[in-house]
Formats: C-alpha cells, sequence, structure tokens
C-alpha cells in the first residue's frame, strides 16, 4: 500500500514538472496521445482546421485562447495545463495589474528595464506582449532579483 503512494506521488510530481517544462505544443501532443485521439478526430471534436493542430503540436504557432478552451474541453483538462508560463502570463486576470505594481516599484522603466514608456503604456493598458518582450521582461526582471512577482507567472 505504501509503495502505491509513493509512486502516485512521484507520478503527480513528475507531471507537474512536465507541466512548466514543456511546449504548448508538447502539451497538445501529449494529452492527444493520452486520450488516442488522432489529430484528425481532434479537428473535427474541436472544429479546429488539422492543419493548425499540427501547427500548434510543433510549436508553429500558439492557440488562441478560444482553441484553447476547445482542446482543453476535449481533453477534460483546465486550459490551463495546456499553457506554457507565457501564455500563463499574457492571460493572468492580473495582467494589466502587474505592469502597474511594477512601475510603483521600479519608478524608471525606460532606463531600467529598456522598454519605451509607449510600448509600457500600452501593455498596462492591456495589450497584450509577444513572447520575446516577455522573456527580455522575465530575465531583467530576475537580474534585478525580483522575485515576488511570482504570482503573476512569468518566472
Amino acid at each position: 500500500m505504501e509503495w502505491n503512494k509513493i509512486a502516485t506521488f512521484k507520478a503527480i510530481v513528475e507531471l507537474k514538472d512536465y507541466q512548466f517544462k514543456s511546449s504548448v505544443g508538447q502539451k497538445i501532443r501529449y494529452y492527444r496521445s493520452l486520450n488516442k485521439i488522432s489529430q484528425e478526430n481532434l479537428s473535427k471534436l474541436t472544429g479546429i482546421v488539422k492543419s493548425q493542430v499540427y501547427e500548434y503540436e510543433h510549436d508553429i504557432f500558439y492557440p488562441t485562447a478560444a482553441n484553447l478552451r476547445k482542446l482543453a474541453n476535449v481533453f477534460k483538462i483546465d486550459p490551463k495545463y495546456l499553457m506554457d508560463n507565457y501564455l500563463l502570463f499574457i492571460y493572468n486576470p492580473n495582467y494589466k495589474k502587474f505592469f502597474i505594481e511594477l512601475e510603483y516599484k521600479i519608478g524608471d522603466i525606460e532606463n531600467i528595464l529598456g522598454f519605451s514608456q509607449r510600448k509600457y503604456s500600452r501593455w498596462k493598458g492591456g495589450m497584450r506582449m509577444n513572447k520575446e518582450n516577455y522573456i527580455c521582461l522575465r530575465n531583467k526582471l530576475l537580474k534585478l532579483k525580483i522575485y515576488d512577482i511570482k504570482k503573476y507567472v512569468i518566472y
């Protein structure tokens, strides 16, 4: 009995570890194969074109929030399980609040972070940042040792 508890715990830990280290495409492919669904059947079940499913699985494009919900519904999971840290960050309900708090904490955004005030104001207003800017921002914040923002999933 004890062995089963340990094995189950290990499986859960490995799955959680997999969740954070895998790309969106790897996660879609994992859940599709776990449910024994072909790309063609997944396309029919979700209404997403088969070529798009392929592009998602090969990380050519990110799925929209609506398509993430469709995929998650078929897999019977929360859409967050399909997201990587970038998507978790930009779809976070506190996305705008993050930029307001960061501006308050840092002050001079342009000189400290290297982003124009105009671009930063757009993000603060709710405009989604691209992955390249996300990675740049994350790396700068880690370099500045600003770690208390993990609630926004930017690590």
